[in-house]
């Protein structure tokens, strides 16, 4: 518990929760008090209640020393009119209770998702199976320990408050209460270990199922060719069958450490009544207090015992994220990363060149560079052809070249017009993307028309002319095919459209920046030798206007090149 204790292991916990989160559970603890002022007012007032119904005598209620004047009742309806009022206040305090939990949940979900939005789209890298798994399920469990985190120290604050007020009204009493709780808690001590270990063991079985399941997406028709999708099919049900059954076992514990306290409370605190009777140590007003007292915290404690254990089950998934938000998250401990700019008003003019000098590159983590002290000059309006094995580094180089990737040392310096001359990366980034045009290996299309994918991260909408000619230099005339032209509708995955046709559109969208320089990763991977081959063509109309860096693993693409670079 100590390291909890610690200053700065707080300040820790605060940052990642963040200050909304942090406010919520300030006003948990202020809903708890409120609740807990409602509940001994409402077991005082059911004193005054029954004394209105003839069931008390007058002389029998005990009223505490605080109680205001207007306590005092006898008449019926002002009595009414009390407890009412005192009930409504105790029903807005519970709705309150738990609204402000499913808050703390929803907070929470979307203060991560958008902190991993954030990473997703400013990383120089990211595992996919990781963004989606902390996007989805990660981040919905998680708030879903949160919310019981919620819980659990909004009744454990009400729990002891309650406990105090029943020892201030009888101390022995409470006492022996409390002596006879003590035997519930070894065997709620192993029931909890056994939660423990059914929601670790479903967590596994679930992060297995996931990355399996998301393999198989990926793999779907390899694996339909091979015979295995029945297998695969086969493994993903029984993970499935493996988490229900955890699930099951987690519910049944989690139900008899809700119900223990409740069942073994009621033959106590029932008792106790007894003795109470038996041996007048009590005023009978002061009885029913006493009762509904208990039976309040008995239900507080079945809550909060409810809230640890199902926040035991999902808790994995929140030190998965205070792990990643640690490591990765721009505003996390180690990761302190500020973003700059992506765009300039002024880009460059000129075809762009590029200078390494002992550049070296080593991701997070790793020791071994995947670039070391390279010396390389682009020069402007030549084109350069990048190849090399898978890993080698290839589309690692183009990152360093466009200022996404930092270097681990030396300097990347850049020429965009003779006005500037030579410059720092780094500087001169924000112009330098506005001048750049990229076509990947999957041509990007979003949902939408022709158009908007032609027009997609343009600061200004280009002329009917400029479109014409950007399609013509890219050989896209079966644009003029379509039955709306530019205004047909295209899905996300561009059905309809041929591999070739899909890259020469995204060759277009980069022609209509207008670019100084035209980055080329595996852009002709997946084009057949026919398409690929006009392709080339086209690059080679637009060689002198531009600066062309390529990586590819396909021969044919070094016919454009004036310069090669292989990397090993």
């Amino acid at each position: 518990m100590s390291k909890w204790l610690n200053l700065n292991q707080i300040k820790k916990i605060l940052a990642f929760l963040g200050p909304r989160i942090a406010l919520q559970f300030g006003v948990g603890a202020v809903i708890s008090i409120l609740l807990f002022v409602a509940e001994v007012l409402f077991a005082y007032t059911l004193q005054l209640f029954l004394v209105a119904l003839g069931v008390m005598r007058v002389e029998t209620q005990v009223l505490p020393r605080w109680a205001p004047s207007f306590f005092h009742l006898e008449n019926m309806s002002s009595v009414i009119v009390l407890i009412l009022s005192v009930g409504v206040v105790r029903g807005i305090l519970l709705w309150g209770e738990k609204l402000l939990q499913g808050a703390s949940l929803e907070s929470f979900k979307v203060l991560m998702r958008q902190r991993l939005a954030r990473w997703i789209f400013n990383s120089d890298s990211i595992s996919t199976a990781e963004a989606v798994g902390l996007f989805g399920e990660k981040s919905t469990w998680a708030g879903y320990a949160i919310y019981h985190v919620q819980l659990f120290t909004m009744h454990t604050l009400l729990c002891l408050l309650l406990a105090f007020n029943l020892f201030l009204i009888d101390a022995r009493l409470t006492l022996i209460a409390a002596g006879a709780a003590v035997a519930l808690f070894v065997p709620l001590k192993l029931l909890t270990r056994k939660t423990k270990a059914n929601a670790q063991a479903l967590m596994e079985v679930w992060d297995q199922m996931t990355r399996r399941m998301l393999s198989s997406i990926k793999n779907l028709l390899l694996m339909r060719i091979y015979g295995t999708w029945k297998t695969e099919e086969k493994e993903t049900l029984q993970n499935l069958d493996r988490g229900y059954r955890h699930l099951i076992n987690f519910y049944s514990t989690n139900g008899w450490q809700f119900a223990s306290p409740q069942v073994v409370g009621t033959f106590v605190v029932c008792g106790l009544a007894y003795v109470m009777h038996k041996e007048q140590t009590l005023a009978p007003g002061l009885i029913v207090s006493y009762f509904y007292l208990s039976f309040r915290l008995l239900q507080s404690v079945s809550q909060l015992l409810n809230g640890y254990n199902t926040a035991a089950i999902y808790w994995p998934q929140v030190e998965a994220l205070a792990k990643w938000w640690a490591d990765s998250s721009f505003d996390g401990i180690r990761n302190t990363r500020s973003l700059e700019p992506e765009t300039s008003s002024t880009p460059a003019n000129t075809p762009i060149a590029w200078r390494l000098k002992q550049v070296s590159f080593s991701y997070p983590l790793t020791t071994t560079p995947v670039i070391q002290k390279m010396d390389l000059e682009i020069p402007p309006a030549k084109t350069l052809v990048i190849t090399g094995a898978s890993g080698s580094g290839k589309s690692t180089l183009l990152n360093l070249l466009l200022g996404m990737s930092t270097p681990s040392s030396g300097e990347i310096q850049v020429h965009l017009d003779h006005t500037a001359g030579w410059q720092s990366l780094s500087e001169a980034r924000g112009r330098l993307l506005q001048s750049v045009g990229y076509v990947g290996a999957e041509s990007f299309l979003t949902e939408g028309t022709v158009y908007e994918n032609l027009i997609y991260g343009l600061r200004e909408k280009p002329a009917a002319q400029e479109i014409r000619e950007a399609l013509t230099k890219a050989d896209c005339g079966f644009v003029d095919e379509l039955p709306l032209k530019l205004e047909h509708r295209l899905t996300d995955q561009g059905q309809g459209l041929s591999a070739g046709q899909k890259q020469r559109l995204g060759l277009a969208r980069a022609l209509l920046r207008k670019p100084r320089a035209l980055f080329l990763d595996e852009a002709t991977a997946n084009l057949d030798l026919d398409t690929e081959a006009k392709l080339i063509q086209t690059l080679h109309r637009l060689k002198s206007q531009m600066t062309i860096v390529a990586v590819s693993h396909r021969p044919a693409l070094l016919e454009l090149a004036d310069d090669q670079l292989s990397l090993q």
